[in-house]
């Protein structure tokens, strides 16, 4: 993680021909405080690690359903499920570096996913282990405006953190084209042990060791005949719930994947499922750095 930053945040370069020598530059796009409440619209370049997972037969006609993180030159962190689509098929493949869904239609930004590598444990349509990570057919173009996301190596403080994604902004609506940025709260665990207590995507319930929940603290606001709540929802599925890292300057760490975008998202009193990223960094580490696995 460090490494990223050395090498597209703040980089050495060259000073002037006056001056001589080198320094870092600062190619951080985004504030350290720069958590605002509400879903609204993320900024250019504010979420650089941000993926768009595309279902089609080929790049110019993809329709997009997921998002993603990138964690480094090869290698995309989302959720298991989003492997495949009853309505478009296969994950065929990724665009990085995209704010407005039409930037995707840019080819450099587009690459085709070689391996879609979900966790051994996982089996669709039940919602545990569901993470997996994409494997690009060759190396993707990193750079200050795409830079990879850290994942957690030691424990963190994420009561509060932030969701991403291109999903539908309300209940049952259509998800949106522009990139939207979620401020959640951690719930407890018996919270999230009796709302999916029965759930028929955890028919064993919540499992606090691989997933955790993320809901509202505000008050509902209404939209059109029903109050509503700050939420991931459909669309939203396989993108990170980040925090900004505290060791390392202009750097997100991943806690969490967005596991179930449910249709009746943003209800009042709901919380959200995340599958909990600390628990799959052996994985996680041993298929995308297996040089340094143990």
């Amino acid at each position: 993680c460090l490494e990223y930053q050395e090498k597209y945040v703040y980089p050495c370069v060259r000073g002037t021909a006056l001056t001589g020598g080198y320094g870092r530059a600062n190619y951080c796009h985004h504030a350290s405080d720069q958590l605002v409440a509400g879903g609204t619209n993320a900024g250019r370049d504010e979420f650089p690690h941000m993926v768009l997972i595309g279902f089609g037969d080929s790049a110019s006609n993809l329709g997009f359903k997921c998002g993603g993180s990138i964690i480094s030159e090869r290698f995309v962190l989302t959720a298991a499920h989003c492997s495949f689509s009853p309505k478009f098929g296969y994950a065929t493949f990724i665009a990085i570096g995209v704010l407005h869904k039409d930037e995707a239609r840019d080819q450099s930004k587009i690459y085709s996913i070689k391996r879609f590598i979900n966790h051994p444990h996982y089996k669709s349509p039940s919602k545990y282990d569901d993470i997996a990570l994409i494997e690009t057919d060759r190396e993707m173009q990193l750079d200050q405006f795409t830079v990879p996301a850290c994942l957690p190596t030691e424990p963190v403080d994420d009561a509060r953190a932030i969701a991403t994604g291109w999903g539908a902004t309300h209940y049952n609506t259509q998800p949106t084209d522009i990139l939207q940025k979620v401020i959640l709260y951690k719930t407890p665990v018996e919270e999230c042990s009796r709302l999916f207590r029965s759930h028929r995507l955890f028919r064993r319930g919540f499992n606090e060791e691989t997933q955790t929940c993320y809901g509202d603290r505000e008050l509902p606001t209404r939209y059109q005949d029903r109050y509503e709540s700050k939420d991931t929802c459909p669309g939203d599925s396989g993108g990170p719930l980040q925090i900004k890292s505290k060791k390392i300057d202009c750097m997100y760490i991943i806690v969490g994947v967005t596991s179930n975008g449910e249709q009746d998202c943003a209800t009042p009193d709901s919380a959200g499922v995340y599958t909990k990223v600390a628990a799959y960094v052996p994985w996680i580490e041993s298929i995308v750095w297996p040089q340094y696995s143990f």
